[in-house]
């Protein structure tokens, strides 16, 4: 019995910590890490806002040429309109190209000026009026020319179907020589000739008679729509998610060159440099991958909600960092379900604690910062407090095992203890069940041993006394005290008479 009980002993119970995605430095390193990049998120989208507003500018003038292709079908000069959407939209598309996100062109008939001088202005998102364009798109140079050097459209820009522009200029010239009377309107207009819409190093680079022409054709308007909107999405797509993975980049690689470089340093670490170099390096690419492809889709979802929500919903889900969470969560649990099908080793459990983990801090960390941004109004600020509170506090949620999905990794190893401690219970209770039934007839045997002994100790006392023996008297007291460990100091009532005697023995009783 002993035997069996030193081995349920020696049997350790302990929680195994490479089973718990929350316990250890590691993790807490993987938590920080998790923080940094959602703070990357939310200052990246709030430090490129104006190019989400100035592609949504663009997407929104791709909707204006198809709806002018629809209203002017039946209209001969249908093309002019056109002509003039089709520069705005490729001028608006330069500007993203070259980060001028704040400045942007717009027809006046779209701002519902339709009898304005200008065709075109071209403001910032301030309201101010940078630069004004005047546009005519004639079947020939001569006519472009002549309808371009109008008085009233002194100073403005002049912009013809870009395969006229050379003969337009040459047919200025040619009249100014002459000495006409509208020799000033001729040199105003070849001062201010442009090929495109213009607007210092921004322009629209022309546009010819025949795209005009071919916008306004229902069909293939909806292709070349399609075609500026692609090209918006991607250029604004890839800024976004390249500027976003060079900060993930270096936070994912910064952190593990800090970590396991002061393990290195410290002798604490089996990795070599090589070995070192490596993984600092795939962390990285890590970094850079990871939070590139959350900030894509990030936008995605934006634009997504922008498409097809009221206005007013989209830009309450777009203020409060939403489109962010919704898109973190989304690459988070998707690389957890990559994982779980080319990892053997992962189980269902583990990839259901991973997903509830990143629903659980997405939410939290949603909720939690358009709460912040509204207590703390300062742009950004409020947010990034905010989202850190949620994600800590949800994490520590999904670490209690009130919320998960399945059964959350804490809560599986409480249980597992708990097997092991019934297990072990069930295998000791039998155990002492014996040795209780063991010492119980010991005790037993040794009672009526002990009942015994004094039995016949007393009745050699009675004897003695019957036949006045002191001797056999003494003798029996002897065996009387011997088992409960004492001794009397005599053994015969001669050796009791003598101590009596002894003036120098001191009896205690």
């Amino acid at each position: 019995m002993s035997n069996n009980l030193n081995k349920l002993q020696r049997k350790s119970i302990v929680l195994d910590e490479n089973k718990s995605v929350y316990n250890g430095s590691e993790s807490k390193l993987k938590d920080n890490q998790k923080i940094f990049e959602q703070s990357i998120h939310i200052l990246n989208e709030h430090q490129l806002d104006p190019l989400f507003k100035a592609t949504q500018r663009l997407l929104g003038d791709a909707d204006v040429l198809m709806k002018i292709a629809e209203a002017k079908k039946n209209c001969i000069h249908a093309q002019g309109w056109q002509f003039e959407q089709l520069e705005v939209m490729k001028f608006n598309m330069d500007a993203i190209q070259k980060g001028e996100y704040a400045i942007f062109a717009q027809t006046t008939d779209s701002m519902g000026q339709p009898h304005a001088a200008a065709d075109i202005l071209i403001q910032n998102t301030n309201g101010a009026i940078l630069d004004e364009a005047q546009l005519k798109s004639c079947n020939d140079a001569a006519k472009s020319a002549f309808a371009l050097a109008d008085e009233k459209y002194q100073g403005m820009q002049r912009v013809a179907p870009s395969e006229q522009t050379e003969k337009i200029s040459e047919l200025y010239q040619k009249r100014i020589d002459t000495g006409t009377l509208k020799a000033e309107d001729y040199r105003d207009a070849q001062n201010h000739l442009e090929k495109g819409v213009r607007h210092g190093e921004i322009t629209s680079g022309g546009t010819t008679q025949q795209e005009a022409i071919e916008a306004t054709d229902l069909e293939r308007v909806g292709q070349i729509a399609t075609e500026h909107k692609q090209e918006a999405l991607l250029t604004e797509l890839h800024r976004t998610g390249h500027q976003a993975g060079v900060l993930g980049a270096a936070i994912g690689g910064g952190m593990s060159m800090i970590g396991d470089g002061y393990q290195l340093l410290s002798g604490q670490s089996d990795l070599t440099v090589s070995e070192f170099l490596l993984k600092t390096t795939t962390y990285t690419v890590r970094g850079y991958t990871t939070s590139y492809v959350t900030s894509v889709a990030a936008r995605g979802v934006a634009h997504t909600a922008q498409e097809y929500l009221a206005e007013s919903t989209a830009k309450v889900l777009i203020k409060s960092n939403a489109h962010v969470a919704v898109a973190a969560g989304a690459v988070k649990a998707g690389k957890s379900i990559y994982r779980f099908l080319t990892d053997e080793n992962m189980t269902k459990e583990e990839l259901c604690n991973e997903i509830s983990h990143t629903a659980l801090t997405g939410a939290g960390a949603f909720y939690y910062g358009a709460v912040g941004q509204a207590l703390i109004p300062i742009p950004v600020v409020g947010a990034l407090v905010g989202s850190t509170v949620g994600y800590f506090i949800a994490n520590i949620l999904h670490q209690s095992g009130l919320f998960a999905l399945g059964e959350a990794a804490n809560v599986k190893v409480a249980r597992e203890r708990k097997e092991q401690i019934e297990q072990l219970c069930l295998a000791v209770i039998p155990q002492m069940r014996v040795a209780r039934l063991e010492m119980e007839q010991v005790l037993e045997e040794n009672r009526v041993a002990r009942k015994e002994f004094i039995a016949d100790v007393f009745s050699q006392m009675e004897d003695s006394i019957l036949s006045v023996d002191a001797d056999q008297y003494i003798q029996a007291l002897n065996r009387l005290n011997g088992a409960f460990g004492h001794d009397l100091g005599f053994r015969s009532f001669e050796e009791f008479d003598q101590l009596m005697q002894d003036d120098d023995f001191v009896f205690q009783l």
